[in-house]
């Protein structure tokens, strides 16, 4: 399983759409650990991030691939290669849009699933829910991704449509400047609230990000998202 450290606020493509930017988030891969049931290896940049998920899981059966490589001394393109091989040996790759996982599947024709779509049922939404009050522990740009995404699930299913809003709310706190939130807002209260709703949300955001907001919708949007 392979996790980036794309959900930071220095990534400004996390403004874009589902798309073209869908990064793996904890809770999710937490619900896929124990889904699985079986020996993992967790990838990654976000070093910290990996090691939150091992210490919250408490499995003997999930291990860091950093970990398995500390006693050697490689240089980017090094780890980069011991990365590739290692996943080349695994029965099934799970991620989402990283060139290094797409790789090792196209490489090794090993299966890959999308860890989104894989953790797709009611079953594993009610779980993912139930850890991000419990899992804590994390940066807070990492929590941001984990509530998107968790809002995303349960628009898909169309379940608790209060806290949908809720999760768009959190994830704004927290990532004030992502524009991307205030619209999925607009896009949830015409859903479930109405087009007055949605026009009176988007005029008080006019208010005060009328630039930001259009600029981010019309540059940067995927209009299939």
């Amino acid at each position: 399983v392979r996790l980036g450290d794309s959900a930071y606020s220095y990534a400004v493509f996390r403004k874009y759409s589902m798309v073209s930017y869908q990064p793996s988030n904890p809770h999710t891969v937490v619900e896929l650990i124990r889904s699985l049931n079986q020996p993992i290896v967790l990838f990654g940049d976000d070093i910290s991030t990996l090691r939150e998920i091992k210490k919250f899981v408490n499995l003997d059966n999930v291990y860091i691939c950093d970990d398995i490589k500390s006693d050697l001394s490689l240089n980017n393109t090094e780890n980069f290669l011991f990365d590739i091989s290692l996943m080349r040996e695994a029965n099934a790759l799970y991620g989402t849009y990283s060139a290094v996982v797409q790789l090792a599947s196209l490489s090794s024709n090993k299966p890959f699933f999308n860890t989104h779509e894989a953790m797709r049922s009611k079953k594993h939404y009610i779980n993912i829910k139930k850890s991000l009050s419990n899992f804590t522990s994390l940066h807070k740009d990492v929590l941001v991704c984990s509530y998107f995404q968790c809002f995303l699930l349960a628009n898909y299913l169309n379940i608790d449509i209060v806290f949908q809003e809720e999760l768009l709310k959190k994830a704004l706190d927290l990532d004030f400047e992502n524009d991307k939130y205030r619209l999925y807002l607009c896009l949830y209260y015409m859903k479930y609230k109405g087009a007055k709703k949605a026009e009176y949300y988007l005029k008080e955001v006019f208010k005060t990000r009328k630039n930001e907001f259009l600029q981010n919708c019309v540059a940067k949007w995927n209009n299939n998202t």
